[in-house]
């Protein structure tokens, strides 16, 4: 703020006024010892008066006002900004992952801590992006596992769920609906957590998912074509088509 000479302006606006009412004082005696009559100055010399009281009460505000001034440019200042306080908190985490069992949900906050405990996942992106489903060797697919391959054909999507149930140790063949991006086109094909060799019988050539060539048009078809390969095979197949 740019402050003035409060002393200096008040006297000069004073000084000036306190003149102009004298001169019409002066003017006004003059002409009545003249023998005028100037009966319209005379009340305009009245009111002056008048005016210069309020003024004077005005110019002791402006006054005050200068006053609280300081002299040089004082920049305005501003309250320190705060940050927003933060109202999230982390899920408590289990006392206890070994308790968990197939099915149950881990929230996605204690994942990490989860697989450093040895507990198998599965994201679920397409069903419940907050939550991984824990999923165990030996033990029936989680529903929620099931669901997520079935709310999705994208290719790339279900291999992401297998390479997840690969890492958790769990032996599986399910059936899904798959669309190819190159023709647009919908087939169902078979999926395995199997690695080559893995299986009597299966080689990295000779195996269900290389043989299913670009899959089939129908579950039947589909089935019909699985039942030689799942003599050595140790767990149940899942047909997520339906």
């Amino acid at each position: 703020m740019t402050t003035i000479d409060g002393q200096g302006a008040l006297h000069d606006a004073l000084g000036q006024y306190t003149g102009t009412v004298r001169s019409r004082a002066a003017f006004d005696l003059e002409s009545q010892a003249d023998g005028d009559s100037y009966p319209g100055f005379a009340k305009e010399t009245e009111l002056s008066k008048k005016d210069f009281v309020a003024f004077g009460a005005g110019a002791a505000l402006l006054g005050g006002l200068v006053a609280g001034c300081t002299t040089g440019d004082t920049p305005t200042s501003e309250p320190p900004a705060t940050s927003p306080t933060s109202t999230s908190t982390l899920s408590p985490a289990p006392t206890d992952f070994a308790s968990l069992d197939a099915g149950d949900l881990i929230p996605a906050d204690q994942e990490d801590a989860a697989k450093a405990a040895g507990v198998g996942l599965v994201h679920l992106p397409q069903t419940d992006p907050d939550h991984a489903v824990v999923v165990t060797p030996g033990q029936e697919l989680p529903e929620a596992v099931q669901d997520e391959i079935k709310a999705t054909t994208d290719p790339l999507a279900v291999m992401d769920a297998t390479d997840e149930l690969i890492v958790a140790g769990v032996r599986v063949i399910f059936l899904s609906e798959v669309v190819f991006p190159s023709s647009g086109e919908s087939f169902l094909q078979f999926s395995t957590t199997d690695r080559a060799g893995e299986v009597p019988g299966w080689d990295e050539e000779h195996n269900p998912v290389t043989e299913q060539g670009s899959g089939f048009k129908t579950s039947e078809e589909a089935m019909a074509f699985i039942q030689p390969w799942l003599k050595d095979f140790p767990v149940k197949v899942y047909d997520l088509t339906k």
